[in-house]
């Protein structure tokens, strides 16, 4: 019997420890506290004190204790449990924070005793703490990226549009046909570059929450390959080849898109634009009138529709 007894209670010990937990009873007719071993050594004392029926005076600021006896009166009266969070110095000296929950006992309905567990739970508000400050440094880190992005956008934007403005004044002042073809280079990559400060600023906006959508009319082509304006134009290729390519790839890119736009679950209107614009344009009859019949994109585009 106490063989069994005495593996219990070590197991319980074991159990308190594990959880960082203590128990406690206070016997109301002997006025007897009774604590569990991890109760004292939440407290910071020894295995062989013994606590008295005040004792959590000791270890509880004011403004804590009076809580904790507020909440063990509300308790008592209502026949109810309370549980509630709170700091605590041991008799060390450590600053702690605890959860004390507990509850009235009753004997044919009279209140005997009063129990409760006290939970240690400075560990987990340290990790608490490390992750919101965590948390706040990357909001904090992230919202300087943005300021930045935005700033500098703006600033290489100033000059760059002084640039711009330049670049087109100087066809005008009677350039050789290799200055003009320079001077429409560093256009072409300027206006290259002004769409890269655009796209920073909408990216800034969109870390920040105010990008706002446009309703206004854009080169579907272009938007798909922007590029490929470039490629098409190439010295050797009459009109009908141009138009050819530009539509082929139009084609290809509008159904890369409407996959894209199924495998995002993109719906509504976005989604219906892609099919709408594949089909009024009727692209797979054009691309099959530049290459002597349907071809892989004009397979492709069939697939497409509202």
């Amino acid at each position: 019997g106490n063989t069994c007894q005495d593996i219990a209670n070590a197991f319980l010990a074991k159990a308190e420890v594990i959880a960082g937990v203590g128990c406690w009873r206070f016997d109301i007719r002997t006025r007897e506290l009774l604590w569990t071993s991890n109760m004292r050594r939440i407290h910071g004392l020894p295995d062989d004190y013994v606590p008295r029926g005040d004792e959590h005076v000791k270890y509880f600021a004011q403004e804590a204790r009076v809580r904790l006896e507020s909440a063990v009166k509300e308790a008592i009266a209502k026949g109810t449990s309370w549980d509630v969070q709170m700091p605590m110095s041991t008799a060390t000296g450590r600053e702690i924070w605890v959860r004390s929950v507990g509850e009235p006992e009753r004997q044919d309905g009279r209140m005997t005793a009063v129990v409760g567990v006290l939970h240690d739970l400075t560990q987990e508000r340290r990790h608490s703490e490390e992750l919101r400050s965590a948390r706040d440094a990357a909001a904090a880190a992230s919202e300087a990226k943005t300021r930045f992005l935005a700033t500098m956008s703006h600033e290489i934007r100033t000059p760059l549009n002084g640039i711009v403005g330049m670049g087109r004044l100087l066809p005008d002042e009677g350039l050789t046909p290799a200055a003009q073809q320079r001077v429409e280079l560093v256009d072409r990559n300027a206006h290259a570059l002004l769409a890269l400060v655009d796209s920073i600023l909408d990216l800034a906006q969109l870390e920040s929450g105010e990008l706002r959508v446009a309703d206004a009319p854009f080169d579907l082509y272009e938007l798909f390959v922007p590029d490929a304006a470039e490629a098409v134009h190439l010295p050797g290729l009459d009109h009908q080849d141009v138009a050819g390519a530009r539509l082929e790839l139009l084609a290809i890119h509008v159904v890369e898109a409407t996959a894209l736009a199924d495998e995002l679950h993109v719906g509504g209107e976005a989604a219906h634009a892609v099919r709408v614009v594949a089909a009024q344009v009727g692209l797979h009859e054009r691309l099959g009138d530049h290459r002597g019949g349907g071809g892989g994109g004009a397979r492709g585009l069939e697939q497409v529709g509202p």
